[in-house]
């Protein structure tokens, strides 16, 4: 799945546009930034492997062209700034659940078992920090609700000598 980002007063990014850049990205895959992301609902805590998506490359790319996903794995897109955002499917094999998470670290929105390939647009309900994409059914499996909180960590200087270093 891509995203788009919206600004406050109009639509700066349109995802596909680029699609020619994106192919053949291998190196950056092979380079991808990952995070162990914690879903608290109280008495349990789930714990996901995300690959992180934070250059300009990576947010238009996403899940595109994957067949597979392991259960416990998904992809991290961080929005900085916070902003409305739109996702679609477009090469996109993998049925998904989308978690929309603000700068508070809590849940704002689900999306369950978006439909592959979909050109549907797939709006944030609200400003949202981050967007969390996992397997379908993952939503229903783990009873996580609007509300709950999540927990990532990724260093600064990290994130910044990444996006130098692959686009």
């Amino acid at each position: 799945m891509s995203v788009k980002v919206y600004s406050r007063n109009r639509l700066t990014a349109v995802a596909g546009v680029l699609v020619l850049f994106l192919s053949g990205s291998v190196a950056a895959e092979k380079q991808a930034l990952s995070t162990a992301l914690t879903v608290n609902q109280g008495n349990e805590i789930i714990v996901l492997n995300l690959e992180i998506a934070v250059c300009p490359r990576q947010r238009l790319r996403g899940l595109q062209g994957r067949t597979s996903l392991e259960d416990d794995a998904g992809m991290l897109f961080l929005i900085d700034p916070v902003d409305k955002v739109s996702m679609w499917m477009k090469d996109t094999y993998i049925p998904l659940d989308i978690l929309f998470v603000d700068a508070d670290y809590r849940v704002v929105g689900l999306v369950e078992s978006t439909t592959p390939l979909s050109l549907r647009s797939i709006s944030s309900p609200q400003l949202v920090a981050a967007v969390v994409e996992v397997n379908a059914g993952f939503i229903r499996r783990s009873g996580i609700q609007l509300g709950h909180s999540v927990q990532y960590h990724v260093p600064e200087k990290m994130l910044e000598r990444h996006c130098d270093v692959i686009g």
